[in-house]
């Protein structure tokens, strides 16, 4: 029984020493600081496809969508509850 107790003992050694070791960040495969790879960011933003959506008479938006042709948003079918009025299209 004692020498089992010791074995425990020093197992539960070794394993504190090997959780105590030297930690180094890992580094991940193929990391890079970059923030785009394969490509160049622009020189200033451009945000012509994104769109909002408004209930009549209120100046908050509810909703976005994207233009996806000059003519057709595509938004989410919750944005279109016509039973409150629907949405304000501007242009």
């Amino acid at each position: 029984m004692l020498r089992s107790s010791a074995s425990c003992a020093v197992g539960a050694l070794f394993l504190i020493a090997i959780g105590c070791g030297i930690d180094q960040p890992a580094e991940l495969p193929g990391a890079t600081n970059r923030p785009i790879i394969g490509g160049v960011a622009p020189d200033q933003p451009h945000h012509d496809s994104v769109v909002s959506l408004h209930y009549g008479g209120q100046s908050g938006i509810f909703c976005s969508g994207t233009l996806i042709a000059d003519d057709v948003v595509l938004t989410a079918a919750h944005c279109l509850d016509i039973s409150n009025g629907g949405p304000n299209f501007r242009t």
